[in-house]
């Protein structure tokens, strides 16, 4: 039995949650969902950044920041009230930056935007929004010389897990839409280089269950754990930093293809159809002893 439940906001109709009864075997991830947890949702329609695509909350400025299918980036408050907005320019003739993901570096100040289609990486400075350098993705690991296939969907979303084993401060993780859906563990020269340079593949993976399309990843330092959300039917992956899959279960919004915690908890959601999404919840999402010993119910 499916149930949908449709909610009117400012006059637009968001498909907030897709329902299922779900019967779980020994071993197999966590089965969750989120409606019973809500407080309260808002719906902010964002005319000036068109086809939100990525979204990432930075702790450290309070603030943040959405791009959009239109080369558009913006910072915002937590309010949703546009701080500060550019579009990035592409060559003169070239279409728009099909910008589909955004990530944050701590360490060195910086944010990191996906160009879909070319698969470069931006850096950009969080104060101008100005693009300081860019890390083409080598398509190449192993034996295939097209991991990433040229002319694909390509990547979809990238996200940065600090990490002192590596000479560049971190890692970087990110997701190939399809053809075939990859999580990529990407090293990008950020320090070793003071100019553009090659993004590096150095490991592949799949989820333990079949998705059709891979949107969006994250990371969230504090849990040390990554969510994943896939395409067509809204449905988010929590997996940890292993591969392994925690959670599953369906996902709020309608074609959502960013999501990030703010400091409070508060989930905000980045609509391919327009705006963001903001939901605050009266109770935590996922069972804390879970969490601790990243490990599934018996």
């Amino acid at each position: 039995m499916k149930m949908r439940k449709w909610i009117v906001l400012g006059g637009s109709v968001v498909l907030l949650f897709l329902l299922s009864k779900s019967t779980r075997n020994r071993g197999e991830p966590v089965w969750i969902t989120l409606e019973d947890k809500v407080a309260s949702v808002q719906w902010f329609e964002l005319k000036e950044i068109e086809e939100p695509s990525g979204i990432v909350f930075v702790p450290q400025r309070g603030t943040l920041f959405v791009i959009g299918d239109e080369g558009d980036v913006a910072e915002l408050s937590t309010e949703m009230k546009i701080l500060k907005q550019k579009r990035l320019t592409p060559p003169e003739g070239a279409e728009n930056y099909d910008l589909e993901g955004v990530t944050y570096n701590p360490a060195n100040n910086r944010l990191y935007v996906v160009v879909e289609g070319d698969d470069i990486i931006f850096e950009l400075h969080p104060e101008t929004l100005i693009i300081l350098r860019k890390f083409p993705v080598d398509r190449s690991f192993g034996n295939e010389p097209e991991v990433i296939k040229l002319g694909g969907d390509g990547i979809e979303g990238i996200t940065f897990v600090p990490d002192a084993s590596s000479p560049e401060g971190g890692f970087f993780y990110a997701v190939n839409q399809r053809e075939p859906p990859l999580i990529l563990k990407l090293s990008i020269p950020i320090l070793s280089s003071v100019s553009d340079a090659p993004a590096k593949i150095l490991q592949t993976f799949t989820l333990a269950l079949p998705v059709r399309s891979l949107n969006e990843i994250q990371y969230d330092p504090a849990k040390r754990i990554f969510y994943i959300l896939t395409g067509f039917w809204n449905t988010w992956y929590i997996i940890d930093e292993q591969m392994n899959i925690l959670f599953r279960g369906p996902f709020p919004g309608l074609q959502s293809e960013g999501l990030t915690f703010d400091d409070a908890g508060k989930l905000y959601i980045a609509e391919d159809v327009g705006g963001v999404v903001k939901i605050s919840f009266r109770s935590p999402i996922f069972p804390k002893f879970i969490l601790r010993s990243h490990t599934f119910l018996p």
